[in-house]
């Protein structure tokens, strides 16, 4: 059989392509569902612990549950003083105090800023008696807060960015429809990328294997008309008419089936185990 499909390689190769491009579709559907049950719904569109805004005295008081070398390093440089258009921009209506906003930052950076911010918020709010505390014992020592889950000081965080967001008047409603929105619509293009790619492997598999069956009718017709007379008497007429037709029709659709579901298995498989 490799040597009949040896002349459709090119053709294999986007198959195989567009099946790699559906896996990575496909197992991405299942991230933006949990964005947009975990941050849309749930963290009413607050996404990280380190806020894209926030007060100068909400900053100073966050800074003194941070390592001072922290602060220098990844705080300070990244936070400016912002400006009234950019506050409107992010949607704050109370501007009667200086502000601090967050300045573009890449994803390795927005992780330990999560980090410094989530504990740094934890602890604020229980010193502050805001009931955020995790632990419900009271504040927490620093040497306490890495016993906590992660999930936990998360969570307690964003609620200390959210009640910081409606200190500066910022609306979490249209935050939080933005953010369903704008991932929903994320979901939907990637859906329909990966249908796209299904319907392209479908079409280019059925058509190969089309191809695959005329060139395989092709050399069985005339390996029967060089048939002798022997040869001849040794096949019925039915039996051949059931080689060139209903055999030559199974293995097109084994072929359909080989490119469209045994070749994407272990693809997804691969896909799964490293995004896991």
């Amino acid at each position: 059989m490799s040597k009949h499909l040896k002349r459709y390689g090119w053709t294999l190769l986007l198959i195989v392509a567009l099946l790699g491009f559906q896996a990575v579709c496909d197992l991405a559907l299942p991230t933006y569902t949990a964005a947009i049950v975990d941050v849309g719904i749930q963290q009413q569109g607050v996404e990280h612990a380190a806020p894209t805004i926030l007060r100068q005295s909400t900053m100073t008081s966050l800074e003194r549950w941070m390592p001072e070398s922290d602060v220098e390093r990844y705080i300070r440089p990244h936070y400016q003083s912002a400006s009234q258009e950019e506050a409107v921009r992010l949607g704050v209506t109370n501007t009667a105090e200086p502000l601090l906003v967050l300045g573009k930052v890449d994803q390795e950076l927005m992780e330990k800023l999560d980090s410094l911010f989530g504990k740094a918020l934890v602890m604020e709010s229980a010193a502050a008696g805001q009931g955020t505390n995790p632990t419900g014992q009271g504040t927490p020592g620093a040497s306490a807060m890495p016993l906590l889950p992660e999930s936990m000081l998360s969570q307690a965080a964003i609620q200390a960015v959210r009640a910081e967001y409606r200190a500066l008047g910022m609306d979490l409603e249209a935050m939080q429809g933005r953010s369903i929105w704008t991932k929903g619509l994320l979901m939907l293009l990637v859906a329909l990328a990966g249908t796209a790619a299904s319907v392209l492997v479908g079409y280019f598999g059925s058509n190969l294997a089309a191809k695959l069956g005329r060139d395989l009718r092709q050399k069985l017709f005339h390996k029967v008309v060089n048939f002798g007379q022997q040869e001849m008497e040794s096949f019925s007429t039915a039996s051949l008419i059931t080689r060139s037709t209903n055999d030559i029709q199974q293995v097109q659709q084994v072929m359909v089936f080989l490119l469209r579901m045994v070749i994407y298995a272990p693809i997804l498989g691969v896909g799964g185990v490293v995004r896991a």
